[in-house]
């Protein structure tokens, strides 16, 4: 079964001064320089160093693995004077099989750098891309059949949960170097709900108890044991929660829509009730005097006493059309609505803030704005020819 090593302790770092000093991890060399409101904190690669005794394992049945949560933003680890990985991504877990280099004590040795490279994304962004250790280390001990350790920092079990009316369907796929694999669905009181075996199996919960953010937290927990001629040798428990939600981007232009309607809907009221306010009172007495009804009292009155905030209303709107609420599309967006929420405030703060292009994103821009000047003469102008009233 699986043995775990803390190794967050006693690390020797050297940083860009050439000074060593001792550090626990998780560790960052930005933690003030990052956090003073500037872009100019330190960027680059720093050394860590640590020794560890070998831990006690049968060499012919168990492996030893070392596993870093995070080291941002890229590593290359090395024990013993040789290389055991080069890991790009700071944001994700990675392993190494340590088992044939080890002795009885070694000296491991991890490069972080937090350099700006074209490998590890994202490249530019408005929080800081702090450079060390700041996730946990440790060794693991495992038996030589075990779940999968070297499949993209994943724990080798895929757990997806899918409601089905009342009940749900759970597809377990795992990922093992041999035996064979069981699954036991567990609910919160420690009751099994479902059970099944295989490499990528569904397992049906009948009745689900869904997943309600912090009102209902409800969690399963997915027991999976691996086997080997009978004989468990790892096991997994992962909790998962019963829950759905899908993008679908042909309903982005109606949420667009509702959500900017009701963004705007008080302020443009106060403003076409500040301009009614201001209608002489007599007006609509000697319309009623003279038997006008309220709509036609709304159509010869009303309408043509608040045109000019109505024609200054219309210039501002086709005047942002370009912009078209792009902060609003922006808490809206992802890539699921890109085809149709992309415009092109979105596209400017894509290509040229995210990536760096600012050429790009200037004449995009400048673009843009030549677009909305030429749109607000013009209906400047219509404004002025059907009501009189206008900007200028």
């Amino acid at each position: 079964m699986r043995q775990t090593i803390d190794l967050c302790q006693g690390w020797q770092f050297t940083g860009f001064d050439g000074k060593t000093s001792e550090v626990n991890v998780p560790h960052t060399w930005n933690n003030i320089d990052g956090q003073d409101g500037g872009n100019d904190y330190k960027r680059g690669s720093c050394r860590y160093e640590r020794s560890f005794a070998c831990p006690t394992f049968d060499r012919d049945s168990e492996e030893v693995w070392l596993e870093f949560d995070g080291v941002n933003a890229s590593a290359t680890v090395t024990v013993n004077g040789r290389e055991v990985c080069v890991h790009d991504g700071g944001y994700s877990t990675f392993r190494a099989n340590v088992t044939p280099l080890l002795a009885e004590t070694n000296d491991l040795v991890v490069i972080a750098d937090n350099s700006k490279n074209d490998r590890v994304y994202p490249q530019k962004a408005d929080f800081t891309f702090y450079g060390g250790i700041y996730r946990a280390v440790r060794l693991l001990i495992v038996n030589k059949v075990h779940f999968a350790l070297d499949y993209l920092g994943s724990c080798g079990v895929r757990v997806t949960p899918t409601p089905d009316g009342d009940s749900a369907n759970v597809r377990v796929q795992s990922r093992v170097t041999g035996g064979e694999v069981s699954i036991t669905l567990i609910n919160a009181k420690e009751k099994t709900v479902g059970t099944g075996t295989g490499l990528d199996t569904v397992v049906r919960i009948e009745k689900a108890h869904r997943w309600h953010g912090v009102e209902d937290p409800y969690l399963y927990t997915c027991r999976v044991e691996l086997k080997d001629n009978g004989v468990v040798t790892d096991k997994l428990e992962i909790p998962f929660g019963v829950r759905s939600f899908r993008t679908d981007p042909k309903w982005f232009p109606v949420v667009y829509t509702v959500t900017n309607i009701w963004k705007s809907f008080g302020w443009n009221s106060i403003l076409y009730l500040s301009a009614m306010a201001s209608i002489d009172p007599a007006l609509y007495e000697s319309a009623r005097l003279d038997g006008a009804n309220r709509w036609q009292q709304a159509l010869h009155i009303t309408l043509p006493m608040i045109a000019p905030t109505i024609a200054i209303m219309l210039i501002f709107a086709v005047g942002d059309i370009m912009s078209s609420n792009t902060d609003l599309i922006l808490l809206l967006y992802n890539n699921a609505t890109m085809k149709t929420a992309d415009v092109f405030g979105t596209y400017v703060y894509r290509e040229g803030l995210l990536t760096g292009k600012t050429s790009l994103g200037t004449a995009i821009g400048l673009f843009a704005s030549t677009v909305n000047l030429i749109l607000v003469f013009i209906a400047n102008k219509c404004s002025n020819k059907i009501s009189g009233d206008g900007l200028f």
